[in-house]
C-alpha cells in the first residue's frame, strides 16, 4: 500500500456492514485481549465483554436513515481495507 494513487475514499453504505464489521474487529481484538489479560477472564465476562459487543450495534447505528454520520469506505485499488465515519456539527463548530 506505498502507491497512494490506488487509495480512495468511496461512500459506504449498508451492503458494506459485513467487512466493515470484519474489519471492525480485526482493528480492535488486540484490544480486546489485552482487556481480558488485564482483567481477568470473569471481570471481562461481566464489565467489559458487552461494551465490546456494543460496538457491532454501534456500527450498524451509524447506517440508520436518521444517522447525522457520513460514512466512508477506504479502498485499496477495489478491495475495502478500512472505513471512517464523520459528522460535522455546523453550531458548534466541531467536527468527529
Amino acid at each position: 500500500m506505498n502507491n497512494p494513487e490506488n487509495i480512495s475514499f468511496i461512500p459506504a453504505d449498508k451492503k458494506d456492514l459485513g467487512t466493515l464489521e470484519a474489519i471492525r474487529v480485526r482493528a480492535f481484538q488486540p484490544i480486546f485481549d489485552s482487556f481480558r489479560k488485564i482483567l481477568g477472564e470473569v471481570i471481562y465476562e461481566t464489565a467489559q465483554r458487552p461494551e465490546d459487543l456494543a460496538q457491532k450495534e454501534g456500527l450498524i447505528a451509524l447506517f440508520d436513515e436518521d444517522s447525522v454520520w457520513q460514512n466512508w469506505k477506504v479502498l485499496y485499488g477495489d478491495q475495502i481495507v478500512g472505513f471512517i465515519s464523520i459528522r460535522l456539527d455546523a453550531a458548534m463548530k466541531v467536527g468527529e
